[in-house]
């Protein structure tokens, strides 16, 4: 399992962090080794690397090695040693601090999520786009707040440890969050669209309504749409409006043609 944790930090942070200028603080790491005996006692003292750090990672051991703990498949700092009577030894070594969300991410995370409600605005998603980015933008406010709290110096590694993977949980909400977000903009449809109407064809003066394949062209007919809801480009509709209008015209020169044709039959 932890291994498992140990994968997706490190895939979530090479997405989080790929392009973001970052320059990581170092951070000490202090083992203590007691012994409560009145007599010497020999110690293991190790502490296993936290989630996310690599052997790569390590600035200085100090007095300690690095070891590999082939029952746990993981790397350790300590050794051994020997402890007098209720004897107290204190130990560190340092390392790198990956354990920071970078500021740069987060300014680009609520630059999003504004961007993303501003596009929904005047639409009918617009209500619960602004209630997903001011959401969005509380939680990545949040981060923020917690990470100036516990930065190195101000409280020990391991709370400081604690500190980032409960915003790295903070911000797989945010990732689910910022999707819906943009999945509002493609099913919105903006309120203030006037309809489109195409122009209706004339007939000639003293003429038959037009009429194609016996069916009334109506000059209120909505805009035709394609299957995925989007308007025909107008190059399209021009097209249907000529072949309409040249339909009708045949349609009433063959009705001129057949009344020109009986004219002379009536008058004998």
């Amino acid at each position: 399992m932890r291994n498992m944790r140990s994968g997706l930090i490190a895939s979530l942070l090479a997405c989080l962090f790929a392009g973001a200028a970052w320059c990581a603080d170092d951070i000490i790491i202090h083992l203590q080794a007691i012994n409560p005996l009145d007599k010497l006692q020999e110690k293991d003292v190790r502490r296993y690397l936290p989630p996310g750090l690599t052997t790569n990672d390590i600035v200085s051991l100090g007095d300690l090695q690095l070891a590999y703990d082939e029952a746990k498949a993981e790397f350790y700092v300590g050794k051994k040693i020997q402890l007098g009577p209720k004897e107290v030894k204190e130990f560190a070594f340092t390392v790198k601090d990956v354990w920071m969300i970078p500021e740069d991410v987060l300014a680009a995370l609520r630059k999003e999520a504004a961007d993303a409600g501003n596009a929904l605005v005047k639409t009918d998603k617009e209500r619960m786009g602004r209630d997903l980015s001011d959401g969005i933008i509380r939680t990545v406010n949040g981060i923020s707040a917690r990470q100036s709290n516990s930065r190195v110096g101000l409280v020990d590694a391991d709370t400081h440890i604690k500190v980032f993977f409960e915003s790295i949980d903070a911000l797989e909400a945010v990732k689910g969050d910022m999707a819906r977000l943009h999945g509002l903009s493609g099913a919105s449809v903006r309120r203030d669209t006037p309809a489109v109407r195409t122009p209706a064809a004339s007939a000639p003066e003293g003429g038959p309504a037009m009429t194609v394949a016996g069916t009334a062209v109506n000059s209120e007919k909505k805009p035709a749409q394609t299957s995925d809801g989007r308007k025909i480009a107008p190059a399209i509709i021009g097209v249907l409006l000529l072949v309409v209008a040249i339909a009708a015209i045949i349609i009433l020169l063959r009705k001129r043609n057949a009344m020109s044709e009986t004219g002379p039959d009536k008058e004998s």
